[in-house]
């Protein structure tokens, strides 16, 4: 069984300042940059594992993740 998984990046701003930027992947499926909060991502990944989210529903769950 596959499981989503976390995914980091690095940004930079408009000043040139590096930032880790946090998403999720699932196989071959994958949402980069989602956030700033590793802590966030975290929980959210923990409850998509825990709930066994369907991947069907996978991009709605990361739309309504960023509307917040």
């Amino acid at each position: 069984m596959k499981n989503y998984e976390l995914t980091i990046s690095t940004v930079e701003d408009e000043q040139g300042n590096k930032h880790e930027s946090f998403g999720v992947r699932y196989g071959a499926l994958r949402y980069d940059d989602l956030c700033f909060s590793r802590k966030r991502m975290d929980m959210l990944i923990s409850d998509m594992n825990l709930l066994h989210l369907d991947a069907a529903h996978f991009a709605d769950v990361v739309e309504d993740f960023i509307a917040v």
